[in-house]
C-alpha cells in the first residue's frame, strides 16, 4: 500500500470517528477519560490494599467503618472501648492522685533518697517472680548487683558522643562489641564490627535501617520490604513504621519456626531483609537459620538474626553439649545481629549490641551532618547523647564474670528450663508449644482457658507473658527461677486444678480481655485499645 492510499484509509477512519462521536456532548467526550482514569486508580488502590492485607481483614475494616457512619454507633463503640481500657489500667488513674506535677519550691537534697525507698517499696515483688524481666539471681546476685551499680556510679557523667573526652568509656565500648562479636562471629572475626544501643529494640531498628540503606546503595531500592514471620519481636513493625518499609508477617511452620518455603514466596525485588529469631521470644524456638542464610544469599538480600535473647546463652549452651543449630555468622548470609547484654549478659537496664558482618554494611547505619552551622556531626547510633555509666556497667559484667561465670549460669538455667518442662508435661490438661531449644517455655491448654490460668497464677503472685496464636502463656527462665523452680511448678498444677474445679474468670482478672482481643476480627479496633491503654497509662 502506497503512502496515498494510507492517507486516504486513515481519513476514512478519521470521518467515521468524527461522525460517530458528534453524537456526544463535548464535555462528556471530555470528563469520560478522566472518570475512567480515576476509578481505575480507585480499583488499583483498592486492589493493593487487599494484597496488602488480604481480602477478608479489608472487607472487615470496610464494614466496620461503614457501621461506625451509623448515628450512635461510633459513640457507642468508643464507650466500649473506654471500659476496656479503664479495665487494662486496673485503676491505674486513682494511682496516679498526688503525683507531682510542678518542682517543689525547696529541693529535698540527699533526703530525696529515702522518698524514692519509700516508692520503690510500692513495686511488686518480683524476686523470683518474673518471667525474664530481672537475669541477676542466685547467692552472688548481690555482689554482682554492688561490682554494675559501682561502675555505673563511677562513670555516670560520662557520655561516649564525646570521644576525646571519655576515652575510657570508648574503649569500653569498643570491647563490649569486639567480646560479644567473639562469642558470635564464627571462624571469620576480622570484619565483624557493631556498637552498643540502649537496648534489643534499638539494635533491630538500627540493623533493618542499615539494610533497608545498605541495599538502596547496592541494588538501588527505593520501596524496600522486609519479611518475617509471625514470631518475630513486634520491634520489626516498629521499624516498618519509623522507616517507611513494606512489612509482611509470615506463619510460623508446624514447628512453629519462619517459614522458609513461604518466606520464599514473599520475596520480590523490593525485599531488602528477611529475619531469623534465635530463639523467638513466643516459645524459645530457634529459627533454621542455615536455610535462611542459603535463602538471602541466593536471592541478594540481607538477613538479620534476633539474638536478644539468645546471644549470652546459646554459645555458652553450646559448649556444654547442649543441641543447638548453628545461628550466628558461621552461618553464610547473615549479614547482622542484634543481642542484649542486659539480658543474660546480666548488664545494667539500656544495654545491648549490633553486630555487622563487614563494614560497608555498618557504615550504612551512621549519620553524618556537614552543613550545619553548629559544625560537623556524626553519630552511630539513634540517640546523641548516651549514658557512659551504662556501657561501664555492661563492660564491668562481662569482665567480672568472664566464660565460667557465664558457664555456670547457662548451666543452672538450662537445667531449670528442662526441669519445668518436665513439669509441664506432667500437667494432663497442659501441652508445650513446640520444641523449646533454650529458656522459655510456652504452654497452653485445649481443655481450660489459659488465660485464666495465667490469672490465678498472677494472684499467686507470678507476672508471666500471655500469647496469642495459638492461646497461650510463657515463662522465661532467668537465674531468680533456681531456687524457687519447685514452687513456680506446684501453683502451676494448683492453679490448673481451681480453674479445672471452677471455670470462669476471677475478679479482677484480664483472661475475658486476653480471649476477646483474641477473637475481635476488628485488628484496627485492637489496635486502637492499645495505643488507648499506652495513653491513659501515661
Amino acid at each position: 500500500m502506497d503512502s496515498s492510499s494510507l492517507k486516504s484509509v486513515l481519513n476514512g477512519y478519521r470521518n467515521s470517528a468524527n461522525s460517530h462521536l458528534s453524537e456526544y456532548e463535548p464535555l462528556l467526550l471530555v470528563v469520560s477519560p478522566l472518570l475512567a482514569l480515576a476509578v481505575a486508580l480507585i480499583l488499583h488502590s483498592a486492589l493493593r490494599v487487599v494484597s496488602d492485607n488480604g481480602l477478608k481483614p479489608t472487607v472487615l475494616a470496610l464494614l466496620m467503618n461503614f457501621l461506625k457512619l451509623v448515628p450512635g454507633v461510633k459513640s457507642y463503640i468508643d464507650k466500649e472501648k473506654q471500659k476496656v481500657v479503664d479495665k487494662l489500667n486496673s485503676g491505674g488513674k486513682s494511682k496516679r492522685e498526688g503525683w507531682r506535677t510542678e518542682l517543689p519550691s525547696a529541693g529535698l537534697g540527699a533526703a530525696v533518697i529515702e522518698r524514692m525507698k519509700d516508692e520503690k517499696a510500692k513495686d511488686a515483688v518480683w524476686q523470683g517472680k518474673c518471667s525474664g524481666t530481672i537475669y541477676i539471681g542466685g547467692s552472688e546476685s548481690e555482689g554482682h548487683f554492688s561490682v554494675i551499680n559501682e561502675a555505673c556510679s563511677m562513670f555516670a557523667h560520662t557520655n561516649p558522643l564525646h570521644l576525646d573526652v571519655f576515652k575510657s568509656v570508648v574503649r569500653f565500648e569498643a570491647e563490649v562489641v569486639a567480646m560479644t562479636a567473639s562469642l558470635l562471629g564464627g571462624k571469620d572475626k576480622s570484619q565483624i564490627c557493631g556498637n552498643m544501643t540502649s537496648g534489643g529494640t534499638e539494635s533491630i531498628l538500627l540493623a533493618v535501617k542499615s539494610s533497608r540503606d545498605y541495599m538502596k546503595s547496592k541494588k538501588g531500592i527505593t520501596r524496600p520490604e522486609m519479611i518475617i514471620a509471625e514470631s518475630a519481636h513486634s520491634a520489626y513493625d516498629k521499624a516498618a513504621q519509623y522507616f517507611n518499609i513494606k512489612l509482611w508477617r509470615v506463619p510460623v511452620n508446624k514447628e512453629f519456626q519462619a517459614d522458609v518455603k513461604a518466606i520464599r514466596r514473599y520475596i520480590n525485588r523490593n525485599t531488602i531483609l528477611i529475619v531469623g529469631s534465635a530463639p523467638g521470644f513466643p516459645h524459645g524456638i530457634i529459627d533454621p537459620i542455615e536455610e535462611l542464610g542459603e535463602l538471602a544469599s541466593s536471592y541478594g538480600i540481607c538477613l538479620h538474626v534476633d539474638l536478644c535473647l539468645g546471644g549470652f546463652v546459646l554459645p555458652f549452651a553450646r559448649k556444654l553439649g547442649y543441641p543447638i543449630p548453628p545461628f550466628d555468622f558461621s552461618v553464610k548470609g547473615v549479614t547482622s545481629i542484634s543481642a542484649d547484654v542486659h539480658k543474660y549478659g546480666l548488664a545494667p537496664k539500656g544495654t545491648s549490641v549490633v553486630l555487622y558482618r563487614n563494614h560497608d554494611i555498618r557504615k550504612h547505619q551512621f549519620v553524618a551532618v556537614t552543613e550545619w552551622s553548629g559544625g560537623l556531626y556524626v553519630s552511630p547510633t539513634i540517640a546523641g547523647s548516651r549514658p557512659g555509666g551504662l556501657v561501664a556497667g555492661a563492660w564491668a559484667a562481662m569482665i567480672s564474670l568472664g566464660e565460667e561465670g557465664y558457664l555456670e549460669n547457662t548451666k543452672q538455667i538450662m537445667d531449670v528450663s528442662k526441669r519445668i518442662q518436665k513439669g509441664t508435661k506432667d500437667i494432663p490438661e497442659l501441652f508445650i508449644i513446640g520444641r523449646p531449644d533454650m529458656t522459655i517455655v510456652a504452654f497452653g491448654s485445649d481443655v481450660l482457658d489459659i488465660f485464666e490460668v495465667n490469672d490465678m497464677l498472677s494472684s499467686k503472685g507470678w507476672h508471666l507473658n500471655a500469647l496469642q496464636r495459638p492461646n497461650s502463656i510463657h515463662i522465661c527462665v532467668t537465674l531468680q527461677h533456681v531456687p524457687v523452680v519447685e514452687e513456680f511448678l506446684r501453683d502451676l498444677r494448683e492453679s490448673v486444678k481451681m480453674v479445672r474445679e471452677n471455670p470462669g474468670p476471677i475478679s479482677g482478672g484480664l483472661a475475658p480481655i486476653y480471649g476477646a482481643a483474641g477473637r475481635m476480627p476488628d485488628r484496627v479496633m485492637v489496635q486502637d485499645l492499645l495505643v488507648n491503654y499506652m495513653d491513659s497509662a501515661y
